[in-house]
C-alpha cells in the first residue's frame, strides 16, 4: 500500500510504503486456535484407539505455524515513510518507530528506476539515492503497488529510469 499525503501549495508532505496484509495479528491467533482445536480433536480420537505418537507430531505442527504465521506477520507489520520538505528527504524505516533512517539534502535526491526482465515479464526496482547512498524502496510491493509509488514520486523528485535486457 503506498499512500501520499502532499501538500497541494508544495511539494512537500510524505510517503507511507506498507505490504499488503492478509490477517492481521488476532485473525492470525484465532486461525491458529482453529487448527489448534481441529488438531486436539483428532489427537485425542486416535490417541483412544492407540496411536499416540500423533500428539508429538501434531504440537510440532502447531509450533512451525505459529513460527509462519509469526515470520509472516512481522515482515507484514515493517513500513517505510519518505518525508519530504523543501531542506531535506528523509528515509525511516521500521516497524513501531523508526529503527533506521537516512537523510539527505533536497537538491541531492534522485530517483533510480531499474527495470529488468524476469522470466517473460518486465518488472523493476525503486531506488532513492540520497547524496553518496543509495536504498531501495517499496521492495516489498506488488507490481501495482510499486507502479503507484513510481507515480507518487515522479511529481515529487526527478527520476532516472535504466532498462536492462
Amino acid at each position: 500500500m503506498v499512500r501520499a499525503e502532499i501538500q497541494a501549495d508544495s511539494r512537500n508532505g510524505h510517503l507511507l510504503i506498507r505490504p499488503q496484509r492478509s490477517f492481521s495479528w488476532r485473525q492470525n491467533m484465532l486461525f491458529l486456535a482453529l487448527i489448534g482445536g481441529i488438531y486436539l480433536a483428532t489427537s485425542v480420537l486416535l490417541t483412544v484407539q492407540g496411536f499416540w505418537p500423533v500428539i508429538p507430531w501434531a504440537i510440532l505442527d502447531l509450533a512451525l505455524l505459529f513460527t509462519c504465521l509469526y515470520l509472516i506477520a512481522r515482515a507484514g507489520s515493517r513500513r517505510e515513510v519518505i518525508y519530504l520538505s523543501d531542506e531535506e528527504v528523509r528515509v525511516e524505516r521500521g516497524r513501531l518507530k523508526a529503527e533506521t533512517t537516512l537523510s539527505a539534502p533536497r537538491a541531492q535526491v534522485y530517483c533510480l528506476v531499474r527495470g529488468e526482465m524476469r522470466g517473460k515479464s518486465a518488472a523493476f526496482s525503486v531506488f532513492l539515492r540520497l547524496g553518496r547512498t543509495t536504498t531501495e524502496v517499496g521492495a516489498a510491493l506488488g507490481p501495482v503497488e510499486r507502479e503507484q509509488l513510481l507515480v507518487a514520486l515522479k511529481g515529487l523528485l526527478p527520476v532516472h529510469e535504466y532498462r536492462m535486457r
